[in-house]
C-alpha cells in the first residue's frame, strides 16, 4: 500500500511541474505551486509513514515472544465480557454534544485534580454509567483508540523502540461501575486503563497468535483525540475527514455503539454514531452527558475542599516500603499527600 501511495504522489507531482511550465497565468501558477508545495509535504509524510510502518512490523514480529504473560492478561480483562446477539435494526443514528469553554476549561484545569485524573478517564467513568443506565450491567467493555498514543517496546533484549506510532489503534478497556459509590467508580476507571500493558499494542499482537482464546473486540467504541496543542492542528483536520468515511465504516462494522471525543479549541466535543433505536440513542448520549457533568460537578467539590485522593498507578517509581524499612522491626509506609 504504501509504495502505490508513493508512486501515485510522485506521478501527480511531476504532472504538476509539467503543467506549471506551460502555463502563463501568475494565478494559476501560483495554485500549481501550492498544490506542487501540499504534495511535497505529502510525499515527505508518507516517507515517515512507510518507515515506521516497516519499524513497527519488525517491533511486534516477536512480541509475543518477549511478552509471553501478556496474553493472560487479556484473556482476564475479557473474561466477563458482554457478548451482544444482535442489533436491533440497520438504521444510524448520529448526534453530538459540546461542552462549552467555561466547563471544559473546570473539567482540565480543576476536576482532574480531584483524583489525579486524566480527562478520558472521567469520560470512561462517565460512559460506565451510561451504559449501565443501557443495559442495567455494571461491568462493561469498551473498543479504546487513542490516536495520539506513542509506543515503546523491544525489538529484542538488546534494543528498544520508542515512540513510534500505533498501527493497532484498537484494544479493550474493562470499567466496572459502583452504581452507589461514585468516587470508587472513578478509581476503578482511572486504574484499569493504567493497567493496559504497553499502551494497548500487544492486544492486536496477542490476538493474533490467540494462543489465549482471546475475545474479539466489544461492540462499544471509543475513539479519543486530544487536539488541544497547537501541532496537533494535522490531526484534528485528519480527524475531520475520517468523519466522512466513519459513517460507512461504522455501518460495516459489528460495533453497535461508537463514541467519539475530540479535545479543540478549549472545548470537548462527543459525537455518537449508534445502530441502536432513535429513542435508545437520545436516552444514552442524555445520561452520558447528565453523568459527566455530575462527575465534573463532584470532582469540583472535592476539589475545592482539598479532598484529593490518590491511587496506586500514582506512585509507580516511589517505593516507601524500600525507602523507610531499611532500618526498622515493624513495616510501616508513608506516601506523599
Amino acid at each position: 500500500g504504501g509504495d502505490s501511495i508513493l508512486s501515485l504522489t510522485l506521478n501527480s507531482k511531476l504532472k504538476l511541474a509539467v503543467y506549471n511550465f506551460s502555463i502563463k497565468d501568475i494565478f494559476k501558477k501560483r495554485t500549481v505551486k501550492m498544490l506542487c508545495d501540499f504534495l511535497k509535504e505529502k510525499e515527505q509524510e508518507t516517507y515517515r509513514s512507510i518507515d515506521n510502518y516497516q519499524k513497527w512490523l519488525e517491533a511486534t514480529r516477536h512480541y509475543d515472544k518477549h511478552h509471553k504473560f501478556e496474553g493472560k492478561y487479556w484473556a482476564g480483562v475479557q473474561n466477563d465480557q458482554i457478548v451482544y446477539d444482535c442489533i436491533e435494526q440497520n438504521n444510524i443514528y448520529t448526534e453530538s454534544v459540546l461542552l462549552d469553554q467555561s466547563t471544559t476549561s473546570d473539567f482540565i484545569n480543576k476536576a482532574t485534580k480531584a483524583y489525579n485524573t486524566k480527562p478520558v478517564e472521567l469520560f470512561l467513568t462517565a460512559i460506565g454509567y451510561a451504559l449501565l443506565d443501557l443495559n442495567k450491567h455494571h461491568i462493561n467493555h469498551i473498543s479504546f483508540a487513542d490516536s495520539k498514543r506513542k509506543l515503546s517496546i523491544s525489538v529484542d533484549k538488546s534494543e528498544d523502540i520508542k515512540d513510534l506510532p500505533s498501527f493497532i489503534f484498537e484494544y479493550p478497556v474493562r470499567i466496572e461501575i459502583n452504581k452507589n459509590n461514585l468516587s470508587e467508580s472513578i478509581k476503578m476507571a482511572k486504574e484499569s486503563l493504567r493497567s493496559v500493558p504497553n499502551n494497548g499494542v500487544g492486544y492486536g499482537v496477542c490476538s493474533l497468535s490467540n494462543k489465549e482464546n482471546i475475545g474479539g473486540l466489544p461492540k462499544i467504541g471509543l475513539d479519543y483525540l486530544d487536539c488541544s496543542q497547537q501541532e496537533d492542528n494535522q490531526l484534528l483536520r485528519q480527524a475531520e475527514y475520517e468523519n466522512l468515511h466513519d459513517y460507512n465504516l461504522f455501518s460495516r462494522s459489528n460495533k453497535i455503539i461508537c463514541l467519539r471525543v475530540v479535545h479543540s479549541q478549549n472545548q470537548f466535543k462527543v459525537t455518537i454514531m449508534s445502530k441502536l433505536s432513535e429513542k435508545k440513542t437520545g436516552l444514552f448520549l442524555d445520561k452520558l452527558k447528565s453523568n459527566l457533568y455530575s462527575i465534573i460537578n463532584h470532582c469540583l467539590g472535592k476539589f475545592e475542599k482539598k479532598l484529593i485522593e490518590y491511587t496506586q498507578s500514582d506512585f509507580q517509581d516511589y517505593d516507601p516500603y524500600i525507602i523507610c524499612n531499611e532500618s526498622v522491626y515493624l513495616p510501616f509506609f508513608i506516601f506523599p499527600p
